[in-house]
């Protein structure tokens, strides 16, 4: 799990949770490589949430802070 950031499942992205997200800022969808995260970015759009996606998922992210001698928090 990344600081800051909240769960929602894939299994669970539906109209009802929808209103946890924020509308205000970019969201950043994650999974473990990116491919659940680009099915819920179709659900996202449908309802005008602005988002990115981690390319790589949370295995890039944790490369990325090994590569960087960084600690998850």
């Amino acid at each position: 799990m990344i600081v800051g950031s909240v769960n929602i499942p894939l299994a669970e992205l539906f109209a009802e949770d929808i209103s946890e997200i924020p509308t205000d800022k970019p969201v950043v969808v994650i999974c473990g490589t990116g491919n659940r995260a680009t099915i819920a970015t179709y659900t996202l759009a449908q309802y005008g949430i602005d988002f990115q996606i981690l390319e790589g998922g949370i295995k890039a992210w944790d490369k990325y802070l090994k590569d960087n001698d960084l600690k998850r928090i």
